[in-house]
């Protein structure tokens, strides 16, 4: 007994069926790179208009010399957090500056980007603490 609709090996449709295949497994595969491609556009990357923060010269502007206090210097918390950094005073003792945490004085990146008129504070790292710019 012989069966006509058994394909073979040998049959001309073989090369069709595959390219078939092909297209159902790349629609998933498109959708797939369409999703990510959108999910990673509302991660912050540089950009050539960006500018830089000065956290030291933020800490100075938001916090001036209170004697004894001679002056403020800013320091990262924690190396593998964007939000980490702080200020600190500086101490006169004996007619020397002696750094020393007063206070864990948080630093208020905006108004660096405000006083600069450079636009709004991000950070492009959340575990980055030097990635903090202002994007006009």
């Amino acid at each position: 007994m012989r069966f006509t609709n058994r394909p073979s090996a040998t049959c001309s449709n073989f090369g069709t069926r595959s390219k078939l295949s092909a297209r159902w497994v790349s629609i998933p595969v498109a959708i797939a790179a369409t999703l990510l491609v959108g999910s990673l556009a509302g991660i912050a990357s540089a950009n050539a208009q960006d500018t830089g923060v000065n956290m030291q010269e933020q800490c100075e502007k938001q916090f001036p010399p209170i004697p004894p206090l001679a002056g403020a210097y800013a320091y990262i918390a924690d190396q593998h957090s964007a939000h980490s950094w702080k200020c600190g005073y500086y101490v006169v003792v004996v007619g020397e500056p002696v750094p020393e945490v007063v206070d864990d004085l948080s630093i208020d990146v905006q108004a660096f980007c405000n006083r600069h008129h450079a636009g709004r504070a991000i950070v492009l790292d959340e575990g980055n603490p030097y990635s903090w710019r202002c994007r006009p």
